[in-house]
């Protein structure tokens, strides 16, 4: 008989904030060579009639989901306010959730870009387990994809990585595992049910006094909480500047992506200093201003703009065990916020301030602030929860969300099929017209921006700025760093 496993405070804020119009899926769009996942040309198969060999990647796909059982649950409104928990889905059937398309000819990323905002477009039925996985064929170039969907509720971007890891391998193999048959746990009977509830709501207040007498116990972290807070509540009680990124609530969803080489980034950093992190903020920040100058808005306009990124925390640190191993599997992530430079146009100084803006944001104290109160809002009702999470979202704090989430630094492989380039998608919140999500990976970090169709018709513009204002970054620490030794003068 299965434990009740309930839905964590940080995992039901996603579900709280799902909407008709704003889906809350984490998703991505994977690149793979297709050779080595083709059928097996009989004699006389014309080329074009190989293709992908799907019962082959669904029986792969099915040997490595022991390894991720979340997969095979859905979630069960089994508490007495309504509270969701993880259970096993005995209606399971994977050619529900593992899907196949063919590009029409002549199969370009364009084509693909479209499918993509397509699919992160529509709402995970949450009846079934929530994630799909679509296996995409005919793209030029001879490869193929896998557009890949998981409520945000089941991962954060960090958990996400770690799942993409257990389905991909880091060595190509044909082998497939064993296939053992699904056998779904029954759940506790009702009467347990209630009795296990009725004891979690009786020592619920001692958790939440517990928690708050370990945060008092040391006058420096209680102070730095309250700091955290009262910024918080700054940015919610005046919210960012109305700007042509604000979303007009439509469901339908644009998908584009740019490629910047890891080596390349890392020369910006080598000469300025600082992290991947604040290249890629201060590249966006860049893009942002062109975008916006291509929209009419005047430097003088640009200077007065109060416009805010919102960027996810990773708090695992916090919930690793005295071993050292990492917290569970969900969303460990918080939300800290800072202001871009728009108006400067100096690309050293632009990077400058885009640092200075983001390490006050770290000193704030804002992400554990709302840790905090994320955890204190799971122990409302679910309706009076939802009701408070939809109002803090329109208050728009922020006018972009950007998430840099670390992915694996080496070569992965689907069965024998290399994995080429993988770019990840962020959900939009509501009043939010775009967002973006950097995802690193071998050799280079792979950008994928999601916008609201609607709102942004002209998302590549946002695309190629992008990549603009990171070949003007590069340039500018390329002279710098040359910089020095063009004023050494010659011997003699």
């Amino acid at each position: 008989m299965a434990e009740l496993e309930w839905l964590s405070a940080g995992d039901r804020l996603f579900l709280d904030a799902e909407d008709s119009h704003n889906p809350m899926h984490v998703a991505g769009c994977l690149l793979f060579d297709a050779e080595p996942l083709s059928r097996a040309a009989g004699e006389g198969t014309p080329e074009a009639a190989r293709g992908v060999d799907f019962e082959r990647v669904c029986d792969y796909v099915e040997s490595r989901l022991p390894k991720i059982p979340r997969y095979r649950q859905k979630l069960a409104p089994l508490g007495l306010d309504g509270r969701p928990c993880w259970v096993d889905d005995p209606d399971f059937n994977l050619l529900y959730h593992v899907r196949h398309v063919r590009l029409p000819l002549p199969g370009d990323e364009r084509q693909l870009k479209r499918l993509c905002g397509r699919v992160i477009s529509q709402r995970l039925d949450n009846t079934k387990p929530l994630w799909e996985l679509w296996v995409v064929e005919g793209i030029e170039g001879g490869r193929c994809a896998l557009i890949t969907k998981v409520h945000h509720c089941m991962v954060d971007g960090v958990a996400g990585v770690d799942l993409l890891q257990e389905l991909l391998r880091g060595e190509p193999s044909d082998r497939i595992g064993r296939i053992d048959p699904f056998a779904p746990r029954t759940l506790p009977g009702f009467a347990e049910r209630v009795a296990e509830q009725v004891v979690r709501g009786l020592f619920a207040p001692l958790e939440l006094a517990s928690g708050a007498v370990q945060r008092l116990r040391d006058p420096l972290a209680t102070l730095e909480l309250g700091k955290g807070l009262w910024r918080a509540q700054q940015f919610e009680s005046h919210p960012a500047s109305s700007t042509p990124f604000d979303g007009t609530g439509g469901p339908h969803r644009r998908f584009d992506w740019c490629r910047i080489e890891r080596a390349q980034v890392e020369e910006v950093r080598r000469a300025w200093g600082g992290t991947v992190n604040d290249v890629a903020i201060a590249t966006t920040a860049g893009a942002v201003a062109r975008y916006f100058t291509s929209q009419g808005l005047s430097s003088r306009v640009l200077r007065e703009l109060d416009f805010r990124v919102a960027c996810p925390v990773n708090t695992r640190a916090l919930h690793r065990s005295s071993a050292g191993e990492d917290g569970p599997l969900g969303n460990h992530v918080s939300m800290m916020f800072a202001q871009l430079p728009l108006a400067q146009r100096a690309p050293h100084q632009r990077y400058r301030l885009v640092r200075d803006a983001l390490d006050e944001a770290k000193q704030s104290q804002v992400a554990p602030a709302l840790e905090a109160l994320i955890e204190l809002a799971g122990w409302l009702p679910s309706p009076l929860a939802r009701t408070l999470v939809r109002s803090e979202l329109a208050r728009r704090p922020a006018n972009l969300v950007f998430t840099n989430v670390p992915g694996p630094p080496v070569q992965l492989y689907l069965l024998g099929a290399p994995l080429l380039e993988s770019y990840p998608v962020v959900p939009l919140l509501p009043g939010q017209g775009v967002g973006i999500a950097l995802l690193s990976y071998a050799d280079h970090l792979c950008l994928g921006f999601n916008a609201e169709w609607e709102a942004i018709p002209d998302l590549h513009d946002l695309v190629l700025a992008t990549q603009a204002s990171f070949s003007e970054l590069l340039d500018a620490a390329r002279k710098t760093t040359l910089a020095p030794a063009a004023e050494v003068p010659a011997a003699g």
